[in-house]
């Protein structure tokens, strides 16, 4: 069976401390360092080594209309004023498989603002000490719209077929 892919942004949802981030126009995550080391061998003969830094860095330019802007500059004021900087972090695709995480998050400053005859955008800057996920995943889809259809059809005929073999049986054995 074909396989479909379909992204949606509308299923991408950003979930800072329990809310949904709104008017974002794309979002970059970018990690820190790689996730292995090479160190090379003298001979030719190479070696890795796993990097136990997670870090990482979300880009997430906002409208400079969207509601959101105030939510994050009300988050770094406090942090600024308190030192209470920890924030949990979620991104996910509910259209594909992926999906990010970090408990260890905080804003990293206010974004640079400009006003213009046109819309403008301001770009936020996450960072993430740690991840506790990291899924970079697709958006196929293996079944068609109608395999569900199929398969409830085909259940409700073998349904169907069982019951008239069980009266078939029970008048045979009238006659037995």
């Amino acid at each position: 069976m074909g396989k479909i892919f379909t992204y949606s942004p509308r299923e991408v949802l950003i979930d800072i401390g329990g809310y949904i981030i709104t008017g974002w126009d794309n979002i970059s995550i970018e990690r820190s360092a790689e996730s292995f080391v090479v160190v090379r061998g003298i001979r030719g003969k190479h070696t890795r080594v796993k990097n136990p830094d997670t870090s990482c860095t979300i880009t997430i330019p906002l409208l400079q209309t969207s509601m959101t802007n105030d939510v994050l500059s009300k988050i770094l004021q406090l942090d600024e004023q308190y030192g209470s900087s920890r924030i949990d972090i979620t991104l996910k695709d509910k259209s594909g498989t992926s999906v990010f995480s970090s408990s260890e998050a905080y804003i990293m400053g206010y974004p640079a603002i400009s006003y213009t005859g046109d819309f403008t955008y301001r770009t936020w800057k996450i960072f993430c000490q740690t991840t506790s996920s990291y899924t970079v995943g697709g958006n196929a889809q293996v079944k068609n719209i109608f395999s569900g259809l199929l398969d409830a059809a085909s259940g409700a005929f073998d349904a169907a077929s069982g019951v008239v073999d069980k009266a078939s049986n029970a008048v045979t054995n009238l006659f037995n």
